[in-house]
């Protein structure tokens, strides 16, 4: 999401080559890690590989601070989606006030943000419809025994994010995900799939710390990529032995689709 908005603004495009400094970076007080060391590498491959090095440098030097803001915002997270059911979670995005040094690189990678899986997949649905987030809907209509309509819900646009020739070049570089990055257990022979893989560490309550034990394993994707019908977020909480999203995740989104 924060590079679709870093395309969308003109500010990268899917061959820009972002240095991934071999999987360790120095920024501020706090060193950035890969799970696998990249060199300078193109942003489709950055969003492919899933390097938080390159995630992050979008975030702080490209966008920085207050951009980048704008974009977790304008994608609905940090808010009420408006979904007809009760007690949504906005999940949390931190006032720009109350960010810090941290937060640039944090947020990119999915750290100091928390997301509902209904805000996942509305967000990623957005990109695959051309870059307009619509309220989510569970109940088309609610009728009586005679057909007197009482209440009736459609597609309701709730803004566009980005533009069609960003959400394209998006569309692309998630298909690349799928065919050759961390989502090919994702894949469905015949059709062509497009989507993330997101693993995330938890807060340890005793310690308010990121654990290393525990995890959330996610992967959100829609098909056909190019004229999508269906958009799937599937999200594991501390799946046990393989935790990465695009291990146990992916294939679970795969299935559905087929």
């Amino acid at each position: 999401f924060v590079a679709a908005w870093a395309l969308n603004l003109g500010l990268i495009h899917p061959d820009t080559r972002i240095d991934c400094e071999n999987g360790l970076w120095k920024h501020g007080p706090r060193t950035l890690h890969d799970h696998h060391p990249y060199a300078t590498i193109p942003v489709t491959d950055v969003i492919k590989f899933s390097s938080n090095i390159g995630a992050a440098k979008i975030g702080a030097l490209t966008l920085g601070s207050k951009r980048l803001h704008e974009c977790m915002k304008a994608w609905g997270f940090g808010s009420y989606s408006g979904v007809d059911l009760p007690a949504e979670d906005d999940g949390r995005l931190f006032p720009l006030s109350k960010w810090t040094i941290y937060s640039e690189t944090s947020v990119p990678m999915g750290h100091e943000i928390a997301v509902t899986p209904l805000q996942l997949a509305a967000a990623m649905s957005a990109i695959a419809n051309g870059g307009t987030l619509y309220r989510p809907y569970v109940v088309k209509r609610v009728a009586s025994g005679d057909g007197t309509v009482f209440q009736e819900h459609g597609p309701q646009s709730a803004g566009r994010v980005i533009g069609a020739k960003a959400a394209r070049d998006m569309i692309e570089i998630l298909k690349s995900v799928v065919s050759d990055g961390t989502g090919r257990k994702a894949a469905v022979e015949g059709v062509k799939v497009a989507g993330k893989t997101g693993t995330s560490q938890k807060i340890d309550p005793k310690t308010k710390q990121y654990t290393h034990e525990k995890y959330i394993a996610s992967f959100v994707g829609f098909a056909p990529a190019d004229d999508a019908r269906l958009c799937i977020a599937v999200v594991l909480d501390e799946p046990q032995g393989a935790y990465y999203g695009g291990a146990v995740a992916a294939p679970v989104v795969g299935r559905i689709l087929q």
